[in-house]
């Protein structure tokens, strides 16, 4: 898993590459969860990168969306493939994430 962070204005976009799996789960949940912890809620996580999600990954995404809204923000999902949206089809959360074609649109959409 390699994970990029990058500050675009007041949104701070992860980019996301690999697989968020049992391997790398507990990492792309620190990296996040320390974004969060650190005052940062706007997150966008960039997953054009990402080739597969397991349940736990989902969880974790579930996770992280609940954290930026407590503090009164969100978390936005970018450039998701196919492979990605079926997972979140599959589960029933499509209608919990804010699934966006690129980040420019997603870091845009929180000013709208």
């Amino acid at each position: 898993m390699e994970i990029s962070i990058a500050q675009k204005g007041k949104v701070t976009v992860v980019t996301l590459n690999g697989a968020i799996d049992a391997a790398d789960v507990n990492t792309v949940r620190d990296v996040l969860s320390a974004q969060v912890k650190g005052g940062q809620s706007r997150l966008v996580a960039d997953v054009g990168g990402v080739v597969y999600v397991s349940s736990a990954g989902l969880r974790t995404l579930v996770q992280i969306l609940k954290d930026t809204t407590r503090k009164g923000g969100d978390f936005r999902l970018a450039n998701a493939s196919a492979r990605v949206v079926k997972a979140l089809d599959i589960t029933g959360l499509t209608s919990l994430f804010k699934v966006f074609p690129d980040v420019n649109a997603a870091v845009a959409s929180f000013d709208a």
